[in-house]
C-alpha cells in the first residue's frame, strides 16, 4: 500500500483562492480542483490546477512553483517541468517590482511561457503562454485540504509580519 506523505510546507499557502482567480480571469479557465504535491514524469510540482475553458470545455492543467523567495530556484524548476502543462506559473513572495527587475535580468527569449505571479500583491506580473503539453500521469503525492491551506495563508499574511515585527522591538 502506497503511503502519503502529509507534511505542511509554508510555501502552500502562496496559492490562495485570490490567485486562482486571477488566474481564471488572465485564461477564462474554470478551475475544478487543485492538487498539490503531484509527481509528473520524475518531478514534483508544488501544485496543479486541473481546468476547461469556458467557451468549449477543453481540458486544461496549470502547474505552478511555489516559493517563497528563491527567484532562480523557482524559474529553473519551472523550465523542467513546463513542457507537462498547457500553462505554468511561478508564485512566489516578492513583490511586483522585485519579480519584474529579475525578469529583465533574465530576459524574455528564457521564459518559455512560464508566468510569474506575485503572491504578496497577488496579481499576475507576467501572463504564462498557452503551450500544448505532453501527456503524463500525475500523482498525487500528499493529500491537502482546504483547514491546512487557510491556516498557513493567516500564518503567512498575518502571524509571521508580527512576529517579525515584535523580534525587531517595532
Amino acid at each position: 500500500m502506497r503511503q502519503i506523505d502529509n507534511r505542511v510546507y509554508l510555501e502552500d499557502a502562496l496559492l490562495t483562492w485570490k490567485v486562482l482567480d486571477v488566474v481564471y480571469r488572465c485564461h477564462e479557465l474554470k478551475i475544478e480542483r487543485v492538487l498539490r504535491h503531484v509527481r509528473v514524469a520524475g518531478f514534483e510540482v508544488d501544485a496543479v490546477a486541473e481546468a476547461h475553458t469556458l467557451d468549449k470545455e477543453i481540458r486544461r492543467l496549470v502547474g505552478f512553483e511555489l516559493k517563497d523567495s528563491d527567484f532562480y530556484k523557482a524559474f529553473n524548476q519551472a523550465v523542467e517541468r513546463r513542457e507537462y502543462f498547457d500553462y505554468f506559473y511561478v508564485v512566489i513572495d516578492l513583490t511586483t517590482r522585485t519579480i519584474v527587475e529579475y525578469l529583465l535580468d533574465l530576459g524574455r527569449e528564457k521564459l518559455n511561457g512560464i508566468g510569474f505571479i506575485s503572491a504578496l500583491d497577488e496579481v499576475v506580473v507576467l501572463p504564462s503562454k498557452f503551450r500544448k503539453r505532453i501527456d503524463a500521469a500525475l500523482t498525487p503525492k500528499r493529500n491537502f485540504d482546504k483547514n491546512q491551506v487557510d491556516l498557513l495563508e493567516f500564518i503567512r499574511k498575518k502571524g509571521w509580519r508580527d512576529l517579525k515585527e515584535v523580534e525587531n522591538g517595532s
